[in-house]
């Protein structure tokens, strides 16, 4: 009795010496859906008993090779998750709205995988310091402004647990297109905080303008509303400088370079 007494206490230790140094990341595979603590997802990766803790957060681990004047429309870009610690190590992140709607389209690399098209997660854990893993974005249409990418990240199953919110912008000053040039005209130009804007062969239901400065930043909305023809613009404070008129018909964006000369 005592023999097989301690036969089952030896085989309970060496169960959980195994599950200590191998089941310490909940899902090696892959995280499930809705994880990355986005407005819409509203859980991380401690939701469900998957991991424990308390998450902190993050301005580093999530990055990627867009520029800083922002992205171009249409355009596949890199991003790389860098997780470090001593643990098996996980991640999932999202570009969101905050709906949940996906922004752009992602293309999983080696070691991850998608998971309903608007997850990438890890397929296979990474045990280095630090794990690190990259997936592609191609990012959406002109005019679709800044793009939050939401991310949860783990360092073993009990042992860490963070978050990341990574923002990029768009760079509305590399969309200038032909068709602009031909259908808006804004007068003068270059000009003072007056002007007129003027669209051609363009016909839509509604109609909102914005100007962005070259950064990116939008600067003011100084309409949105039922479609017109003409635009004037009067009153903002700008400073002397170029900007770019965003122009959304709600189907199509359209911008135009400015000049303000006081």
């Amino acid at each position: 009795m005592k023999k097989s007494r301690l036969a089952i206490v030896l085989t309970l230790v060496a169960f959980l010496i195994i599950f200590t140094n191998t089941i310490i990341i909940s899902n090696p595979s892959g995280s499930p859906s809705g994880r990355t603590n986005s407005p819409a997802d509203g859980a991380t990766c401690n939701s469900g008993g998957c991991h424990g803790g308390t998450p902190s957060t993050s301005t580093t681990i999530l990055s990627s090779n867009i520029p800083a004047t922002g992205y171009t429309a249409n355009t596949s870009y890199t991003f790389t998750v860098t997780v470090p610690g001593s643990n098996n190590k996980g991640f999932e992140v999202s570009p969101q709205k905050n709906d949940g709607t996906l922004v752009g389209t992602l293309t999983a690399g080696t070691g991850n995988h998608l998971v309903a098209t608007k997850y990438v997660t890890q397929s296979s854990t990474k045990s280095s310091n630090p794990g690190v893993w990259t997936f592609k974005w191609k990012s959406p249409a002109q005019g679709s402004g800044d793009v939050n990418f939401y991310g949860c990240f783990v360092n073993g199953r009990f042992s860490e647990l963070i978050t990341q919110v990574l923002t990029v912008k768009e760079n509305v000053s590399a969309s200038i297109t032909d068709i602009a040039e031909q259908s808006i005209q804004v007068f003068p130009n270059p000009t003072n905080v007056d002007f007129n804007i003027y669209l051609n062969n363009i016909s839509s239901d509604k109609l909102t303008v914005e100007i962005y400065d070259l950064s990116g930043k939008k600067v003011a909305q100084v309409y949105n509303g039922s479609f017109t023809n003409i635009v004037p613009v009067h009153g903002y404070n700008l400073n002397n400088g170029m900007y770019i008129l965003n122009i959304s018909t709600g189907n199509k964006t359209y911008c135009k370079r400015i000049v303000i000369n006081n």
